[in-house]
């Protein structure tokens, strides 16, 4: 049977700068030579792929913002978008004004993708901004969101950023709202700012394992063997479907229990060598 592997970005692929080690290219590119199938599925946005692995390519779609897009990783384009219905939305914003909450909005206007952020009030949002400006993200805008009252606009995440004391009430709510079953929440500390927690709220069609489901059909791969890796308990739904899962030695405790095998260290290239040795190359 042929193979499809999918790989998690950060903490996984990447190493702790969120940077691609040389060994992993060159491992890439051995990949794509032997024309193995081969792709990423990560919370990050396209445009945030691309500058990571801009030194390589990928020839499959990628499955992005957890499933919110499947997109192709060279043109950015998007193949499949699944947004946020606007009544949730307005409730979503509504409740979290009241607990002097405010997002970012991610949002895909029909033609290219846009990212507005809050005012800058403490060092999450800081430190999320200042990655943006550092590697050029050309989502980034410089005004503040407002609604297309026609509708045009789709947003397909809304992000908040904040301590665990001030998220974990958020959290809480949203789990008991009737919109719930609508909705894919993650709630999480993000590992490259320590101390500072993201909630981030997708339509109930973004999670990776849709994704992964709507990866194959685009691609003619519903027949393949699909082999998954990941590190944290955002991965788990991908782990439940896959036809073998692989927990790097540094991942969630949670996720190793649902991984067919732990294998290497997320800093010692242990993706891209399993995949390698798993394929006979």
């Amino acid at each position: 049977m042929e193979r499809i592997y999918i790989t998690d970005l950060d903490h996984t692929l990447l190493d702790s700068k969120a940077e691609v080690p040389t060994e992993t290219l060159k491992g890439i590119e051995t990949l794509n030579s032997n024309n193995i199938d081969f792709t990423v599925a990560s919370a990050r946005s396209v445009k945030s792929i691309q500058i990571i692995l801009e030194k390589t390519t990928l020839k499959l779609p990628v499955i992005e913002f957890n499933g919110a897009f499947i997109s192709d990783f060279n043109t950015g384009g998007h193949l499949i978008v699944n947004i946020i219905k606007r009544d949730i939305i307005n409730e979503i914003l509504s409740i979290t004004k009241n607990m002097s909450l405010e997002p970012f909005y991610s949002v895909f206007n029909g033609e290219k993708d846009q990212l507005f952020l809050p005012e800058i009030s403490n060092g999450g949002l800081e430190w999320y901004y200042n990655d943006k400006v550092k590697n050029k993200d050309p989502r980034l805008e410089d005004k503040k969101y407002y609604f297309n009252e026609d509708g045009i606009d789709s947003i397909v995440c809304l992000t908040y950023v904040d301590s665990f004391e001030n998220l974990k009430p958020l959290d809480e709510y949203l789990r008991n709202c009737s919109f719930f079953k609508d909705l894919s929440v993650n709630f999480y500390e993000n590992k490259y700012s320590k101390g500072w927690c993201w909630l981030t709220i997708h339509s109930s069609k973004s999670q990776k394992h849709l994704g992964i489901k709507d990866l194959l059909a685009i691609t003619n791969k519903e027949n393949h063997e699909v082999i998954v890796f990941g590190d944290s308990i955002n991965d788990a739904s991908m782990f439940k479907v896959a036809d073998r899962s692989y927990a790097v030695s540094n991942a969630d405790k949670e996720l190793k229990e649902l991984a067919t095998e732990v294998i290497g260290h997320h800093e010692d290239n242990a993706v891209i060598d399993f995949i390698i040795k798993d394929v006979g190359l």
